[in-house]
């Protein structure tokens, strides 16, 4: 696992999982860091459509209870603005989608500091 990935489970039911921004060279290493903090399935493409579908899904992960926390956004925007601008885009719509529709089966909460 990748030093910029921290996956931990906290309860029996409960994964949490930290992923840093920091020192991002290019959107293809952004997208492989989404696919190795989250084990995305096969059907992810690489792209933003994929990623999107993707992390409106979560259903492969086992666990219940799942809490993101994305960080070095601070260093995204110095290094590629345009690549943050489109994650933090990508991060509100993953947000938004789990806060405002409760889900039975998981339970997902995001959380980032874009500041």
């Amino acid at each position: 696992m990748s030093r910029f990935i921290r996956k931990s489970l906290i309860a029996p039911d409960t994964l949490s999982i930290s992923l840093d921004f920091s020192n991002l060279r290019a959107p293809h290493s952004l997208m492989q860091r989404m696919q190795e903090a989250f084990e995305l399935p096969v059907y992810f493409s690489g792209g933003y459509d994929s990623l999107n579908d993707c992390m409106r899904d979560l259903a492969w992960l086992p666990q219940r209870n799942i809490r993101i926390r994305f960080l070095g956004l601070s260093d995204l925007r110095q290094r590629h603005p345009q690549l943050f601008a489109d994650m933090l885009e990508n991060i509100a719509l993953y947000r938004d989608y789990w806060h405002g529709n409760p889900q039975e089966h998981k339970i997902v909460r995001i959380a980032f500091d874009a500041s």
